[in-house]
């Protein structure tokens, strides 16, 4: 099967010095590769800049990645926000992406650059001097795996997405009445998305709903899959609701915390999956945590899906007076205990 490349060689565009810190955006198609069913292209807004240096050009290639030729003097700052919900890769995506930043030809290390998850970008802050080339590659799995992004709050989608008017959302069954798939239904930004186990169904309820309807068997377990035999519905169901309730996450935030993505798993896929990790996000301005960040709080649990009671087995748990750092390794830090 052949592979659809997109690639935009977009005209040079020269910024001034004294114009340096001003967002120039780009209107990129993001094609939603392999998904079954099929979903639509969208266009999405790239935002790129200067300090203290020009863009001489920059190229954007959804399989490729994204290269930017720059010119400073001095020292000088590239500077790229990457809408989350663009489909960026077919590999899974956690608190931030598995990025590799090259400066003219040459890898950099995570701690040579600036990098924020909000809740609508990845952000990237490259430092450069002289005519410099700078790329920042995408892994991803050379399957035909479908390619995807992360899920946005509804607010993000307006900066995000070209043309994209805010107007007053459908509710959940009516997006699916006009053919939006369950799993992509829009939630408010005080919502979680749940899938209903039986019928093309769901719903956005409170984040403290969305675990209790899990262990109710009426939401899909998003974790049911990777769990061995030997373990029932019923005690997957329990420790999908366990680890959402798990008191270290309570006692960060007693609630707001949603189900984020499988960051990874370990194990053969012949004996099913022995161990999982996920990501779990705490939005800005929900719940009530310790401390307040104005990106969200991020959580990784390692849990083993040979057992038949929730066994952490690993886990990563926000840090005060980490609201940044954060999101400069790969995930929070913050260890358990």
């Amino acid at each position: 099967m052949s592979i659809l490349i997109l690639n935009l060689q977009y005209p040079v565009n020269v910024l001034a010095a004294d114009n340096a810190t001003e967002w120039n955006v780009e209107h990129v198609t993001g094609e939603f590769l392999y998904s079954d069913p099929p979903k639509p292209d969208q266009v999405f807004n790239f935002y790129y800049r200067a300090i203290n240096g020009i863009i001489e050009s920059i190229t954007i290639e959804q399989e490729e990645g994204y290269t930017a030729k720059v010119h400073s003097t001095g020292q000088g700052i590239f500077e790229l926000r990457v809408p989350k919900n663009y489909p960026i890769t077919n590999v899974p995506l956690g608190a931030r992406p598995f990025t590799d930043v090259m400066v003219d030809d040459l890898s950099i290390k995570p701690r040579e650059y600036m990098f924020v998850a909000t809740e609508c970008f990845f952000e990237y802050s490259i430092p450069f001097s002289g005519d410099t080339t700078v790329h920042v590659g995408i892994p991803q799995y050379t399957e035909t795996i479908p390619w995807h992004g992360k899920r946005v709050p509804f607010h993000c989608l307006e900066e995000t997405i070209y043309n994209f008017t805010m107007t007053e959302r459908p509710r959940a069954l009516e997006q699916i009445r006009t053919g939006t798939m369950p799993e992509d239904v829009i939630c408010d930004d005080r919502s979680t998305l749940v899938i209903k186990r039986e019928g093309n169904s769901a719903a956005c309820v409170f984040p403290e709903s969305a675990s209790k309807l899990v262990l109710l068997g009426w939401a899909e377990n998003p974790l049911s899959e990777f769990f061995t035999p030997n373990v029932t519905d019923d005690q997957r169901n329990r420790i999908f609701y366990d680890m959402m309730n798990h008191p270290k996450l309570k006692e960060w935030s007693p609630t707001g915390w949603t189900f984020s993505m499988i960051v990874g798993s370990f194990g053969s896929l012949e004996e099913n999956i022995r161990r999982v990790t996920v990501e779990l996000y705490l939005p800005p301005n929900g719940g009530d945590p310790k401390v307040e960040c104005e990106y969200g709080w991020y959580a990784e649990l390692t849990i083993n899906t040979n057992t038949e009671a929730l066994q952490v087995e690993d886990a990563i748990y926000p840090e005060p007076d980490n609201c940044t750092k954060q999101f400069q390794i790969l995930g929070p830090l913050g260890v358990a205990s």
